[in-house]
C-alpha cells in the first residue's frame, strides 16, 4: 500500500488546478471520491480510467505546445 500512495501522491502533483473536478465529472464521481483515489483511499475504477484518459489528455496537450513552440525558435 505504501507505494501506492508513493504513485497517487505524484499523480496528484501532476494534476492542474481544477483538474481533480474534470476527472471526477467524467468518472460520474464527485470530487470528494475522486480526491480519495489520488491519496490512495480507495481505488474506484471508474475514476482510476478518467484519470488516465486526463493525463494522457494533459500529456498530448503538452506535445502540441512543446512542438509549437520549436517550430517558432526554429
Amino acid at each position: 500500500m505504501q507505494q501506492s500512495n508513493k504513485s497517487t501522491t505524484f499523480l496528484k502533483a501532476a494534476i492542474p488546478y481544477g483538474g481533480i473536478a474534470d476527472i471526477a465529472k467524467a468518472a460520474g464521481v464527485s470530487r470528494f471520491t475522486a480526491m480519495r483515489v489520488l491519496q490512495g483511499k480507495s481505488k474506484n475504477r471508474r475514476v482510476l480510467r478518467a484519470l488516465a484518459s486526463y493525463l494522457q489528455e494533459l500529456k498530448q496537450d503538452q506535445d502540441t505546445i512543446t512542438a509549437t513552440a520549436e517550430q517558432i525558435i526554429h
